[in-house]
């Protein structure tokens, strides 16, 4: 077992780790674990799945860390159950029942009516057992001291929301929506218009932006592969991350001026798409920076080094 931490501590890691999380810990307890099992301290999550969710949760290892903040802004899909019925105070299956219990049911073609008017850009509740601050505090704090704190709606996209069995008061469905979208608002939303209250039962994230749940692993696949001393066979490594910003291959002098922060200027067949840039080396292996485009005249663009992953 020592051999495989000293392999995974001394070879170094970079990158983003997808994990395949069970119900039951928070995110936390899995970036906690991972530090243990890698033996690597820096380590985060590319977004928070409730206690009671399971499936992808995106960790940046190492530099990836650096990165974190060009990877929030995307979308995810989830597949979940919601059970009618009744709704609960944290708007899912883990709180508490706050109504009465409903004696029947809405049809499924009045189930897939209702859903339909989520899907758009719309305001959503934020739910009072939130992570959501306020004043300095998170709501679920506030909610437990026994002040619920009603905020604003937010504004999020929901791109689909397809109802896709139910049976016995459950409804399975299929959601890919905005970053940031509470999952259990729509569950609890979705109950008061149907009349018979709400609330989430279980959730499985599938997608995070670039990252699916078919390459993720679990912690005991990850334990495995550390006992039996394989050098992060999981790892997916930096120069693939960000697959959405264009790439530029740096000359031997650009990656002098942009590993000392300056600015370069570049003379392209074509003008970006990305405002960000992945800045590589002269092999096109190794991702030196991230860049962004501060200026342009024609095909001749200023890069600005946003963020250095090589140092001189």
């Amino acid at each position: 077992m020592s051999h495989g931490r000293a392999a995974y501590r001394t070879r170094g890691l970079d990158g983003v780790l997808l994990i395949d999380k069970d119900p039951g810990p928070t995110s936390h307890d899995v970036v906690a674990a991972c530090r243990r099992i890698l033996g690597e301290k820096r380590i985060g999550h590319l977004g928070t799945l409730d206690p009671i969710a399971g499936g992808l949760l995106p960790m940046a290892i190492g530099q990836a860390t650096r990165l974190t903040r060009f990877f929030l802004m995307e979308r995810k899909s989830y597949r979940g159950a919601m059970r009618l019925g009744y709704s609960t105070d944290t708007y899912d299956r883990a709180g508490k029942r706050v109504s009465d219990e409903a004696s029947s049911f809405p049809s499924l073609e009045e189930i897939r009516r209702q859903a339909r008017s989520y899907v758009g850009r719309i305001r959503l509740t934020i739910p009072p057992y939130s992570a959501r601050k306020v004043g300095g505090k998170k709501l679920y704090e506030l909610a437990r001291q026994g002040e619920i704190v009603i905020t604003e709606p937010k504004l999020v996209d929901i791109y689909a929301l397809d109802i896709e069995r139910f049976d016995n008061g459950l409804v399975e469905f299929f959601v890919d929506c905005s970053t940031g979208t509470y999952v259990r608002s729509v569950a609890h939303e979705l109950g008061m218009k149907l009349g018979c209250g709400a609330h989430l039962d279980s959730l499985r994230r599938l997608q995070v932006g670039e990252f699916s749940i078919d390459r993720a692993v679990t912690l005991d696949q990850l334990r495995a592969a550390r006992d039996d001393g394989k050098e992060a066979p999981f790892l997916l490594p930096m120069s693939g991350l960000l697959s959405s910003f264009d790439s530029i291959t740096l000359t031997s002098a650009d990656v002098r001026e942009i590993t000392f922060g300056k600015d370069i200027l570049r003379k392209l067949n074509s003008v970006p798409t990305s405002k960000y840039l992945k800045l590589m080396d002269p092999s096109g292996a190794l991702l030196i920076a991230i860049g962004e485009m501060v200026d342009r005249h024609s095909i001749i663009i200023t890069i600005h080094p946003a963020v250095v992953l090589i140092r001189p």
